[in-house]
């Protein structure tokens, strides 16, 4: 970034859904259609939508029990020097399920042992991720910072 230039936004988006496992498909489709012309590297694109999935999953299973009478609200914002997805609603957190990640993965799957791998992957691939609750909504923000090399300039 240039010295007294402001951020630029290279993208500002947002879906809201239905909180439905049924709809995670629409969240997939809306993450990669957008990003797709921002993020060259093909794996990196796959490993964010996957954790941005596997994030919104978690809203939906745990904190909605797949009500579709909620929503969740996805935001993804771009700039020179990070990719942000803000993952917000209103529902109930267990935060227990953050002790899953001092297991590895390899240990989960060899127990057969339910839940805790997606946490793994949201935070193997984002550099940044934070949980918190503010006056009754669940915010969720994932952020990952990528080389300026990796983006595609239209």
């Amino acid at each position: 970034m240039m010295k007294n230039q402001q951020k630029q936004n290279l993208l500002k988006a947002k879906i809201s859904i239905n909180c439905s496992t049924a709809n995670l498909s629409f969240i997939r489709t809306f993450v990669k259609e957008k990003l797709l012309k921002f993020v060259s590297n093909m794996h990196m694109l796959d490993n964010l939508v996957l954790a941005v999935d596997e994030a919104v999953s978690n809203a939906i299973i745990h904190g909605h029990g797949n009500d579709k009478k909620n929503t969740i609200l996805l935001e993804i914002e771009l700039d020179e020097k990070a990719l942000i997805f803000k993952i917000s609603d209103i529902g109930e957190i267990d935060f227990k399920q953050y002790a899953f990640l001092k297991r590895n993965v390899e240990e989960l799957a060899r127990k057969k042992l339910k839940g805790g791998v997606g946490l793994k992957i949201i935070y193997k691939v984002m550099d940044i991720v934070e949980y918190k609750k503010i006056d009754g909504v669940n915010y969720c923000l994932l952020k990952k910072y990528v080389e300026n090399s990796q983006y595609q300039q239209e």
